[in-house]
């Protein structure tokens, strides 16, 4: 997507500036609509592929419920197909809560990374 100013945002980072020509100005009226846009592909193989998974997504924020097995597929595939589409997974921000805390170790197994 081409900014809505048609040209390069300067972007000043450590004292240097950097021209921005790529994606959506923070402020742009249009920033929202076209991420959803762009993400609508990984959002749609997720509910093919794994319809076991109740997901609900807010912006670039997902919540997945589900098996611990069939959540761990889910977010490997959000992993890799959101790459293909320029949306990247930040792990360290990510947690999983447990209803069930006798599941704590096998979710330690499958969750360890």
């Amino acid at each position: 997507a081409i900014n809505m100013y048609r040209g390069a945002c300067r972007l000043f980072v450590g004292g240097e500036e950097i021209a921005s020509v790529e994606g959506t100005t923070q402020g742009d009226n249009l920033a929202m609509s076209l991420f959803a846009v762009g993400t609508l592909p990984v959002l749609r193989r997720l509910e093919l592929v794994h319809d076991t998974v109740a997901q609900v997504w807010l912006a670039d924020d997902a919540s997945g419920a589900g098996t611990l097995r069939s959540l761990r597929l889910w977010w490997d595939e959000i992993v890799e197909a959101g790459k293909k589409y320029g949306y990247y997974v930040n792990g360290k921000k990510s947690c999983l809560i447990l209803k069930d805390t006798s599941l704590t170790k096998e979710a330690e197994l499958l969750f360890g990374d």
